[in-house]
């Protein structure tokens, strides 16, 4: 139990002196720009799930820039799919559904 408290402790003192020192800010700049790019993104996603799960790290390297490369093909996939699913919404939104003939009843 107090091996965990002391790196809470230490956890804590390093966060709040790299928000005293303004590295938090610079951070938060650097990853807004890596989030507007899908490749990026994915690329530092997939590199430290990879290592945190045990892969080496020239391998792990390799594997995310695989993924990268392949997340365009995916967001191409995503992007026709989204086009079709529009297509057809709005063929639906302009047919209306046919309404049951009700014959009157002797």
């Amino acid at each position: 139990m107090i091996h965990w408290i002391a790196i809470a402790a230490v956890s804590m003192a390093v966060a709040s002196m790299a928000h005293q020192l303004g590295f938090v800010e610079k951070a938060y700049a650097v990853c807004g720009d890596i989030a507007k790019c899908p490749m990026c993104t994915t690329f530092w996603v997939t590199l430290p799930i990879l290592v945190a799960l045990g892969c080496r790290p020239l391998e792990a390297v390799v594997l995310s820039f695989a993924a990268a490369y392949l997340s365009n093909w995916f967001g191409l996939l995503l992007w026709t799919l989204s086009k079709i699913y529009d297509e057809l919404w709005q063929r639906q939104r302009r047919s209306p559904l046919p309404k049951k003939s009700r014959k009157p009843e002797a």
